[in-house]
């Protein structure tokens, strides 16, 4: 499953927090923010929130919520010399997974310790 295309790059927590006010709980904070072109995926301290805007105006928007507690396992795969791009598969199912890229430079150690942090 792919709910964000393209490769996401660090942004700052405020980048998504007015349009995400109406959707985070009592108590829910963002720990980590990051934005491919448009779309972003946030993660916070129950769940990770990819941002989809779809059109051509960016209008209509989709948002994806993973609670930590629907991953199964996951894995990171960190750049090398050919491939400078990061990696992040969360798997939900021994069928189902969700592919994130991340641009080069990415610390994808900390995104790992955010769900080593929150999976049960």
């Amino acid at each position: 499953m792919n709910i964000i295309n393209g490769k996401l790059n660090k942004a700052s927590d405020s980048e998504y927090s007015s349009i995400l006010e109406g959707l985070l709980a009592d108590g829910e904070g963002i720990l980590a923010t990051y934005k491919a072109i448009n779309d972003g995926i946030v993660f916070t301290n129950r769940r990770i929130i990819g941002i989809d805007f779809k059109g051509v105006t960016g209008k209509q928007v989709r948002y994806t919520s993973l609670p930590y507690k629907q991953i199964l396992f996951y894995y990171i795969e960190t750049a090398g010399i050919a491939d400078s791009d990061c990696e992040l598969e969360l798997w939900l199912s021994l069928e189902e997974s969700i592919k994130l890229n991340f641009a080069a430079g990415i610390d994808i150690f900390e995104v790992g310790k955010i769900i080593a942090s929150y999976i049960k």
